[in-house]
């Protein structure tokens, strides 16, 4: 919890897991931030089904749920969670 990783992508979350798992090990809400984004351009061709997976894309990065990209920035709280122990399966 003290080290910055930058990892850029080691699962894909919807934003529903990444708060639910953050509050898992203690962290509330109001220090998650998730801005949703989208740097990819449409794909290349004029293919009809190209046009329509572009069309595709672009109405569904309009809503954030749909969005291609989240970038997240957790915020540690000064008081550091606990962080709970895994179940044991044994």
């Amino acid at each position: 919890m003290e080290t910055v990783t930058y990892g850029h992508h080691w699962k894909e979350y919807s934003p529903r897991e990444i708060y639910d798992y953050f509050n898992y090990i203690g962290i509330e809400d109001e220090f998650i931030e998730i801005e949703f984004y989208s740097y990819r351009g449409d794909y290349e061709n004029s293919g009809i089904i190209r046009k329509l997976g572009n069309k595709i894309k672009n109405i569904g990065n309009k809503f954030d749920y749909f969005s291609e990209e989240m970038f997240i920035t957790v915020e540690v709280p000064s008081e550091k969670p606990s962080v709970p122990s895994p179940p044991s399966y044994g």
